[in-house]
């Protein structure tokens, strides 16, 4: 989600709650014989204010799936997610008049603090991401979609060379994945030219020692292929070795795994987000938990 224009009027909202609040408490604190704790009138608004906030920002999961609550838009969903979170944080301090008091309530402080700071992170995060990505990586993937993007491009890469080179039968993974993918049977895939060309075992020999094993596995081990300028000087020693009829098979195969290395940097940042994610919605549904076992307590007692 990018913090645009359209989050302005969430802003000021959020600003002008979180200054009324203020005055609120500062108002109370100089008229009052007693300090602005939570058992007062401004200490309870604010306390209901900030549940009811923290309420609707954990809610979003639910307007994910839940049909009775698509009610607005995501993008709607989302906005009032990140400002209405943010500004529980100020109205629960108030609240409390800045004190974390018992074990209960001091756990669900710390627990606040966190899942405001990581939710600012996530949210600068998600921020910049879709734009630095977009910058870098010109054919942007879902994470969903980098799987099975690695999967057909390891069985391009078979088709591409048993295409030219003849059978392989030590790639019997790939042999099988690409008769399941394709509905041809094997002896149509892999056919060679029918004067053998030089350079043709030297192509079938780098793709069973280097490109199969990267295909498989191209975000794990300390394959050659994974760095791009080793890579790059890799496919051109090959180009030199082979006849001139293979240069377009080679360079065919030289995208291939650059395609796919482009795709493997996204993997990582998108695992940083899942990661994230991870951290951030636990936290808050714990939250959500203890700080309506804090309000049964606090109106039971």
């Amino acid at each position: 989600m990018r913090i645009d224009q359209s989050h302005r009027s969430w802003f000021v909202m959020t600003l002008l709650l979180a200054v009324g609040a203020g005055a609120a408490y500062v108002y109370f604190a100089m008229t009052s014989h007693q300090p602005p704790a939570g058992d007062t009138w401004v200490g309870l608004v604010l306390g209901v204010l900030s549940f009811l906030f923290i309420l609707f920002a954990g809610s979003l999961g639910a307007r994910r799936k839940v049909l009775l609550l698509r009610i607005g838009s995501m993008s709607w969903w989302m906005k009032g997610h990140l400002w209405l979170g943010l500004l529980s944080l100020p109205l629960v301090l108030l609240h409390g008049a800045f004190a974390f008091g018992g074990m209960l309530t001091s756990v669900i402080m710390v627990l606040l603090i966190v899942i405001v700071v990581s939710g600012i992170i996530g949210a600068v995060f998600q921020h910049l991401m879709p734009k630095s990505m977009s910058a870098e990586f010109p054919n942007e993937f879902t994470y969903d979609q980098i799987g099975r993007l690695w999967e057909i491009t390891r069985v391009e890469a078979f088709a591409l060379v048993a295409g030219h080179c003849g059978a392989m039968p030590e790639a019997e993974v790939e042999r099988e994945d690409a008769v399941r993918f394709t509905g041809k049977k094997i002896e149509k895939i892999e056919k060679s030219a029918e004067q053998p060309l030089p350079g043709q075992d030297e192509l079938r020999r780098f793709y069973l020692d280097e490109i199969r094993s990267y295909l498989r596995k191209p975000d794990s081990g300390k394959q050659p292929l994974r760095e791009a300028l080793r890579a790059e000087f890799m496919f051109e020693n090959l180009r030199l070795s082979v006849d001139p009829a293979l240069h377009g098979v080679v360079q065919e195969l030289a995208q291939m795994c650059r395609e796919v290395r482009e795709t493997v940097h996204q993997a990582r940042r998108h695992r940083l987000l899942h990661v994230w994610l991870v951290v951030h919605v636990p936290l808050s549904m714990a939250l959500l938990v203890l700080m309506t076992v804090h309000a049964v307590v606090a109106l039971y007692y």
